[in-house]
């Protein structure tokens, strides 16, 4: 699954592209400030070092202002990268088919690209074994 070239922002500011040209795992959680959605972001912080030492980015994402987020990973104290999908907004969830029209948020979503292109990308109606995605991950990445 080839996707068109979006351009976003982390929740510095920096700008981010998508589809990544290298290998990128994404993770997206409807909204900041809430506790299954840090814990699924907290996992994925954790395994950082270990995806980084595979050379796999990762990202998490919410449709929050890139303020919002920035105030999230500080209080969390993550190293991990979020995603701002503010504006436009939902672009990325939208395209990925992660994107509620009635919340204004997107669900509960996880993408692997390598080369620009997708990977595998799925949705999830409930809480993530994050270990088990980032194992997922490496093994895309290994195979």
């Amino acid at each position: 699954m080839t996707a068109s070239r979006l351009r976003l922002r982390d929740h510095h500011g920096v700008p981010v592209s998508w589809p990544p040209p290298g290998p990128t795992v994404v993770v997206a959680v409807p909204y900041a400030f809430t506790d299954v959605c840090a814990s699924e972001l907290d996992a994925l912080d954790a395994a950082l070092p270990e995806l980084e030492a595979a050379g796999v980015t990762a990202y998490g994402l919410s449709c929050d202002a890139p303020y919002s987020q920035r105030a999230w990973a500080e209080q969390r104290g993550w190293r991990l990268e979020l995603i701002s999908d503010h504006w436009p907004h939902g672009a990325l969830s939208r395209e990925l088919g992660w994107f509620d029209e009635d919340r204004g948020c997107a669900v509960r979503g996880s993408a692997y690209a390598d080369r620009g292109t997708v990977v595998w990308n799925e949705t999830s109606a409930d809480h993530r074994d994050i270990g088990g995605l980032v194992r997922r991950v490496l093994a895309a990445r290994v195979g």
